[in-house]
């Protein structure tokens, strides 16, 4: 038998093993439970709502929660800020309600003891069984004020239906905002689509906001309106209760803004020609242009003097050049204020032979912050011949830039092979074999007259040479052809043979019309009145004293084409027949571009017809109250052909311009290209909606089209001339359809868009 004390520890042993089995049987929950039939809170808050402004009192914060197969009992509720605990379901029974019945479940927690001011509270729920949390977060804060305030505000200026002539646009007024600080209030302004202008927060330097004043007071500006009618709304929100206040404002926006009168070539002498697309323009030449103004323009003479400003713009491709600009004091005429601006360009700067672009700076703005209608034209500078002139050896003032022929014959053999020439005109060159044989190279029937005149013009010998004569189309050509012009087509719209003056700069071809008191059959006099153009003077008389013969018997005229500082549009009789109406600013193109000639030869449309349309929506004909317009232009009638057309050539079809408008300084992107070798509605459209709707400015105007309206919105394919040529009209194809619409666009039918 064993001992008692060896049997009582045995004994003792397996007394404990039993006890652990049991203890780990009994005390432990199978693996799982909890997650299989519990899910982990969740709490939100809902009111009050984010950034409320609540009165001081009990606070009462509320929301709901979910735990499923969790009791109440089971859960802790607790309220804190800052990482200290305000309040909590266990230990402040009383400032919690908590209902597990409602669907959702529901919370509230109040509060007497916080104070006025802001908070930030966490509401916390804790599964007290497997410690789980959920946490939300509310800011609001609690102000001593019994009543809230909803703000107010008022426009004082301007007054509504005003008219407002500055770029720069003020609004002003007063608000109530009681006891909210400015910097929780935000202003907007509103356009009348409801379309955000500007608002205090995003666009702090365009607002002014004065709280410590009484009333309080606020301003809006901006340099960033279009002029036309607005109807703006202006709204004051409390950006704590997001209650709000408004007011509204209609004006409208109408700026008298400064403008080019006059361009000027300044000579060393001091004598200045005046005009567009002047030549001969000697090397140490000044250019002069004189800008109006209805008020003085000191800003402008400030800045010129004391920074070296150059609103001047002159090109050469694309580079510009570089000088000084002076301003002068104003000269006061008519109420209105004169300044010459005079540029001089640094030395060698001009080049011979040279063609330059010069535009006004389109930033150069006057006190009011009005910008300028600017302007562009160009000059080209002289060879390096001085040209003689025997009737005046000392003026200079006029000469032929291709020899004086008159004076000694042997000059005409320059041009002229009086001998075996193909040319009906004996073109052809006679002292240089190697040249001739040159200009010969791919010509028909080997014949060297077809591009005589670009044998100088293209800028190899002394002659300036011509724009665009590399382009891809080239007047009178079509897509296919890129030759240089035949010496034929120089020769319709210019003279060789005519002397240059400042009055015809460019050698633009002259006509004489003489009525007979008769018709004369038989010695082949037809009709009494004679053309030059068509039937030579010397083909009938061997001499005539034009100083003889008066003026309503014979005229002389010489071919135009005026541009946008000089062209008015006026509508006049015709030389050959007073019963027929033209327009002689664009004679030169007219001259081709008419109903007669198109009659003959379909290629020439006939823009005459179209130009005389006083329905066009391109003419301009000022009201008869109304001298100039806005610009200072003094057209009256419709727009020159060169606003839409380059002269001697393009890269688009129908020669058209790339770059619209007055301002050279647009970006590759809107640049009005051509796509193809047809014209079509894609070019169509693409053309007419480079000025219109894209705030191109000519003669003081903007085109832009109705948005609402069928066909113009953005994805829509039509061509333009669909609704806006004349409808009456059946045409043979696009092209003369898109022909009628462009020189004579009439007003659609007003349908609006689906």
């Amino acid at each position: 038998m064993k001992p008692f004390y060896k049997m009582k520890t045995e004994y003792f042993c397996s007394f404990l093993i039993i006890l652990l089995v049991l203890t780990s049987i009994f005390s432990f929950q199978p693996t799982g439970v909890y997650s299989a039939i519990e899910s982990q809170p969740s709490i939100t808050i809902d009111s009050p709502s984010p950034d409320a402004v609540v009165n001081k009192g009990d606070v009462t914060i509320s929301g709901t929660y979910a735990a499923d197969n969790i009791t109440k009992t089971d859960l802790l509720f607790s309220a804190s800020e800052n990482g200290n605990v305000i309040s909590d379901s266990s230990a402040n029974q009383s400032d919690w309600t908590i209902d597990d019945t409602s669907t959702p479940k529901t919370w509230s927690f109040t509060n007497s003891s916080l104070q006025e001011g802001s908070h930030v509270i966490s509401v916390e729920v804790k599964n007290t069984a497997t410690n789980d949390v959920s946490t939300a977060t509310l800011s609001f804060t609690i102000t001593n004020s019994t009543v809230i305030t909803v703000p107010s505000i008022s426009i004082t200026t301007p007054q509504s239906d005003d008219i407002l002539n500055s770029k720069r646009v003020e609004i002003s007024g007063e608000y109530t905002a009681d006891n909210v600080s400015k910097s929780d209030l935000q202003f907007i302004v509103f356009d009348e689509n409801s379309k955000i202008i500007s608002d205090s927060i995003t666009n702090q330097s365009d607002w002014a906001i004065d709280e410590s004043s009484s009333p309080k007071k606020w301003t809006f500006s901006t340099i960033s309106l279009e002029e036309g009618e607005h109807n703006f709304t202006v709204q004051i929100k409390n950006l704590l209760t997001n209650e709000t206040g408004v007011s509204t404002i209609k004006f409208t926006l109408f700026l008298t803004r400064p403008y080019v009168k006059e361009t000027a070539i300044i000579l060393a002498d001091g004598a200045g020609r005046k005009g567009e697309d002047l030549t001969n323009v000697p090397l140490d030449a000044k250019l002069k242009i004189t800008i109006v103004d209805d008020q003085q323009m000191n800003q402008l003479k400030n800045k010129i003097k004391n920074n070296n400003y150059d609103p001047i713009k002159i090109l050469l491709g694309s580079n510009t050049l570089q000088g000084t600009t002076k301003i002068s004091e104003p000269v006061v005429k008519d109420g209105k204020y004169y300044y010459d601006m005079i540029f001089t360009p640094n030395n060698n700067e001009l080049k011979m032979n040279k063609t330059y672009l010069v535009y006004v700076d389109p930033q150069l703005m006057d006190d009011l912050d009005n910008p300028i209608f600017t302007k562009l034209f160009k000059f080209t500078t002289m060879t390096n011949v001085k040209w003689d002139d025997p009737d005046d050896p000392q003026s200079h003032a006029s000469s032929n830039p291709h020899g004086h022929y008159k004076l000694n014959t042997n000059m005409c053999a320059a041009c002229h092979r009086p001998h075996d020439s193909k040319s009906s005109s004996l073109t052809g060159g006679s002292y240089q074999i190697e040249f001739t044989e040159q200009l010969s190279k791919n010509q028909p029937a080997n014949d060297p007259s077809q591009n005589y005149c670009m044998a100088c013009h293209d800028g190899t010998l002394n002659a300036p040479s011509i724009e665009n004569k590399d382009s891809q189309h080239l007047h009178g050509y079509t897509a296919a052809n890129t030759v240089l012009k035949q010496q034929e087509s120089c020769a319709s719209c210019h003279n060789p043979h005519l002397e240059w003056s400042e009055e015809n700069q460019n050698l633009l071809k002259d006509h004489y019309v003489y009525t007979h008191n008769k018709a004369n059959p038989d010695q082949g006099l037809s009709n009494p009145t004679v053309d030059s153009f068509d039937t030579t003077c010397e083909s009938c008389h061997d001499y005539i004293d034009f100083s003889t013969i008066s003026s309503d018997k014979g005229k002389l005229e010489t071919l135009a084409y005026n541009k946008s500082l000089t062209a008015k549009g006026t509508i006049s009789d015709k030389l050959t027949d007073s019963t027929l109406k033209t327009l002689s600013d664009y004679s030169l193109c007219l001259r081709c571009h008419n109903a007669e000639k198109s009659a003959v030869d379909s290629n020439p449309s006939d823009i005459e017809t179209l130009y005389l349309k006083q329905s066009s929506g391109h003419n301009f004909t000022l009201p008869a109250d109304q001298q100039t317009q806005r610009d200072g232009s003094l057209l009256s009638g419709p727009i020159p052909c060169a606003e839409c057309h380059e002269t001697h050539g393009s890269n688009n079809l129908m020669n058209l311009r790339e770059i619209l408008g007055n301002n050279p300084g647009v970006s590759e992107n809107d640049k009005f290209k051509t796509v193809g070798t047809t014209w079509n509605a894609a070019n169509e459209r693409n053309f007419c909606l480079n000025c219109h709707n894209k705030g191109r400015e000519i003669y003081g105007k903007k085109a832009a089209i109705d948005s609402t309206i069928s066909g113009h919105q953005a994805d829509d394919v039509r061509g333009c001339s669909e609704c806006h040529s004349d409808q009456t009209k059946t045409y043979k194809d696009f092209r003369e359809q898109s022909m009628n619409a462009a020189h004579a666009p009439l007003a659609g039918v007003k349908t609006s868009s689906p």
